[in-house]
């Protein structure tokens, strides 16, 4: 009997040091968690940012946004992939997570912050899109320490070797493809533009409406400012590379605008306007976008590589 309860009090100290020890691993996962800075939860958050953009989840915001991305069976859920992000579990609210770079991203990158807030302790989402060229700039360039500084930035075209080098081992990559689509008043009679076409247009050698679609209309030209990813695809996609960045080669008169928005604005009121826009911007904006080269833009067309008229959707982050 003495063995018995000899046995039975070493049973007890035995499990008083497991408890003991799962206690003190509670208490320290807990204190793990509590002493995050501000600056590592920053990093963390973002990070697991860019994993959920990479889900099922994400992919269909993306979508829903116009976004082009290519959709696989084996694209994992967030459920899947959250546990590697714990600080996702965290009351986040007193963080803010800043958003910059290309204004034809944003609707997409706003879209996807709603969603990804609550499923990450609710962190505050801050958007200021300027255009392509900040996204580098503001997260590991000239800006990156200054009060414009932003954790992920936006792209919509492919980042320079300048801006590769800045970038290095950052986490960056392809967010989607968008089209590029030539843009014009909803009562104008064209529907289908070529290369040929849209480079004469913007060089001056075709000036009214009536050399392409018998429309008897002065044509008035729109572009986007010379630091817009847009305006490089556009300008690159229909063989006109100098007009890139060089508003001396374009037609007099154009008109210079500074976002996707004041593009759509301007050529949805003016019914000589013609101009480009994402095509993740145009649905439901009142102005009628063209095909190019006889092929209408969409995401099927995009993906099956017919809409030569593309660009990619990059991101680039501070970490």
């Amino acid at each position: 009997e003495g063995e018995i309860k000899n046995g039975g009090n070493k049973m007890k100290k035995i499990l008083f040091v497991i408890l003991g020890l799962s206690v003190l691993t509670l208490v320290s996962c807990k204190q793990k968690e509590v002493d995050y800075t501000k600056a590592e939860k920053e990093e963390l958050i973002v990070k697991a940012f860019v994993s959920f953009m990479e889900t099922s989840e994400g992919k269909a915001t993306i979508q829903g946004k116009g976004g082009i991305v290519l959709v696989t069976a084996t694209d994992k859920s967030w459920d899947e992939v959250k546990e590697n992000h714990p600080v996702t579990k965290l009351d986040n609210s007193d963080i803010t997570i800043k958003f910059g770079g290309s204004t034809s991203v944003e609707s997409v990158a706003k879209a996807l912050s709603v969603q990804f807030s609550p499923l990450a302790g609710n962190f505050i989402a801050s958007h200021e899109h300027t255009g392509s060229g900040d996204a580098v700039k503001r997260t590991v360039g000239t800006e990156s320490e200054s009060a414009n500084k932003i954790h992920i930035g936006f792209a919509s075209r492919d980042f320079s070797d300048d801006e590769n080098k800045l970038i290095g081992n950052k986490i960056s990559g392809r967010l989607a493809y968008d089209a590029v689509v030539a843009i014009a008043n909803l009562n104008n009679l064209i529907n289908d533009v070529s290369k040929e076409t849209l480079t004469n247009i913007y060089n001056g050698t075709i000036t009214n409406f009536n050399q392409i679609s018998g429309d008897n209309l002065d044509i008035k030209v729109y572009t986007r400012d010379t630091t817009s990813g847009t305006r490089e695809a556009f300008f690159s996609g229909i063989g006109f590379k100098k007009a890139e960045k060089d508003n001396a080669v374009l037609v007099d008169g154009f008109m210079e605008v500074e976002s996707n928005g004041a593009m759509l604005t301007n050529v949805k009121n003016d019914l000589n306007g013609l101009g480009y826009a994402s095509l993740s911007s145009i649905e439901n904006s009142g102005v009628k976008g063209l095909s190019f080269e006889g092929v209408i833009a969409s995401t099927e067309n995009v993906l099956n590589n017919t809409y030569q008229l593309k660009r990619p959707f990059m991101f680039v982050t501070r970490y």
